[in-house]
């Protein structure tokens, strides 16, 4: 497909741009088809499968339960407020009675026992006070207490009712991502299978723009359109599929290696001529041949030159370099035509002389002697 001509390059950039754009119509076409499929994977919410009246009335009875803790929160915080004001009264009245006392001590003064006894008979009355709101205070603790479990109660409720319909949501997801799937393997197997048969029958020859392009198609549907549908199951699918993934990939790569590897075990067991010769007579392998030998790699074993001067293979005999015939200018042997003086190397004359010599008894088997014109 490669060739060193400026045109052909050209033209073979031109190629490869035609691959592209013939995937890029590919693609738009499949992703029309993708469309146009039936029973697509459709997106759903966890509120779909929810209980809708039944989460209603818990949500109604949440609300009621906030707002009962609220106002019982409200309350409690005035009678702490009342509970903080008693006692402060109270410490006051203590006070005071504690003075009374000393003073009427001291003084002997009889006459202010009413007002000692007022004020403890207050103090009894605010001791009462103190008892009743602090039984208040438990009381409303005892109900905000009630009022949290309520809640919590409620709220777990909630927790569950969405619980079961996450669960059904997710088999629905499952259900869909598996049918999307499926029917995108459908639609992706034959490609694969049509990508690979061409790209076995078909990639060397004059079509290979729409081989390639129709390959870059369908590697697009299987990891574009396929891989993010697999179905995970916990990631059993994905890791098996991955697993055999990389096997047939280093399977189809070691059977190149060795493939490869023999070729050339064969190569080396043929005749220098006869390498030469399957080098030499394909444009592509000759070209091949001087990109390798301008590496300082054997065209025909690749193994690199131990030395740049030397002028055989030391591994498998290949002439690298030899002298021209007419100019002894030392030159890549692959060379068709001395650089130095022009002459055609010794095979280039030996064809042309064959060549020649092939014609010459088809001349004479299509001649005939004339005819004597007076049989």
């Amino acid at each position: 497909m490669k060739s060193s001509r400026q045109l052909s390059k050209i033209v073979n950039i031109f190629l490869h741009i035609i691959a592209l754009v013939f995937t890029y119509f590919l693609l738009q076409g499949g992703s029309l088809i993708i469309e146009s499929l039936p029973n697509r994977h459709t997106q759903t919410q966890l509120e779909d499968y929810l209980d809708k009246a039944q989460l209603d009335a818990l949500d109604k009875s949440l609300d009621a339960s906030n707002l009962e803790a609220e106002t019982l929160s409200f309350n409690q915080q005035s009678v702490k407020t009342e509970l903080k004001g008693l006692k402060d009264v109270l410490a006051i009245q203590q006070q005071n009675y504690k003075e009374m006392l000393a003073s009427r001590y001291v003084t002997e003064d009889n006459q202010s026992n009413r007002q000692v006894e007022q004020i403890r008979q207050k103090i009894e009355q605010g001791r009462v006070a103190i008892t009743e709101v602090t039984q208040k205070s438990n009381q409303l603790k005892q109900q905000l207490l009630q009022n949290q479990q309520t809640r919590n109660q409620i709220q777990q409720e909630i927790q569950d009712l969405k619980g079961e319909a996450r669960k059904v949501l997710r088999q629905e997801q499952r259900s869909n991502t598996l049918k999307a799937f499926l029917i995108r393997l459908l639609f992706v197997l034959p490609l694969m299978a049509i990508a690979v048969f061409l790209f076995k029958r078909f990639r060397d020859s004059s079509y290979w723009p729409f081989v390639y392009g129709w390959g870059y198609f369908s590697l697009y549907a299987f990891f574009i359109e396929l891989v993010p549908y697999f179905p995970s199951y916990g990631g059993y699918v994905r890791s098996i599929v991955g697993i055999v993934a990389c096997f047939l990939v280093g399977r189809f790569l070691i059977h190149k290696l060795q493939d490869y590897l023999e070729k050339k075990r064969e190569m080396e067991q043929r005749d220098e001529e006869s390498r030469r010769s399957s080098l030499q007579n394909n444009e592509r392998n000759l070209e091949n041949s001087f990109e390798k030998i301008h590496k300082g790699i054997c065209p025909s074993c690749d193994r690199k030159f131990v030395s740049p001067d030397n002028k055989y293979c030391v591994y498998c005999g290949l002439c690298i370099k030899r002298e021209c015939q007419t100019c002894n200018t030392l030159q890549v042997s692959f060379n068709q035509f001395c650089f130095e003086c022009g002459e055609p190397h010794r095979e280039v004359q030996e064809n042309e002389h064959s060549e020649e010599h092939a014609a010459e008894p088809n001349d004479g088997i299509n001649s005939s002697p004339p005819t004597p014109s007076g049989v």
